[in-house]
């Protein structure tokens, strides 16, 4: 077993059980231990068992991420509503499972309003993302995740 550090902060802890001289490899926030080098590229941007997106009103959610990309382009932003949802890296990846439906999201210029802000003043700062009138409600009864993909991919 072993930690690794960024500091005096612990990033990542990994477990390898083996005689053999090995080289391991670990990528910064990740709990996984790599016998080969990992393409990062190929490696999910998120993680599902984290709440990052918080849904703030009957047609508003609020995420911590920009509503553009470094490039200046609109990031598209997606609710997934479905089971067994998972995050995937690589080509083809992103929000995947047994997907339902995938709704578009709505950037909100300017924000959380005022009275969201008065509510839930901790999310100043979020991106607000306004969910589209004709959402079915019956989603609610699924796994919901919420994904962005920049022009750059």
């Amino acid at each position: 077993e072993f930690i690794v550090h960024v500091g005096d902060a612990k990033d990542v802890a990994g477990q390898l059980a083996t005689k053999d001289s090995v080289s391991a490899y670990m990528v910064s926030g990740r709990n996984t231990v790599f016998l080969e080098e990992p393409n990062l590229e190929d490696l999910p941007m998120g993680d599902l068992s984290k709440a990052c997106a918080a849904w703030v009103s009957a047609d508003t959610l609020l995420w911590d991420i920009p509503a553009k990309g470094s490039d200046g382009s609109m990031n598209q932003v997606q609710m997934y509503a479905g089971s067994e949802l998972e995050v995937v890296g690589g080509a083809g990846g992103g929000v995947v499972g047994d997907v339902y439906v995938a709704y578009d999201l709505e950037w909100v210029e300017g924000g959380p309003s005022p009275e969201v802000l008065e509510k839930f003043p901790h999310f100043a700062g979020y991106t607000a993302f306004r969910l589209r009138e004709d959402l079915d409600k019956s989603v609610l009864k699924y796994q919901l995740a919420v994904g962005a993909v920049s022009a750059e991919g």
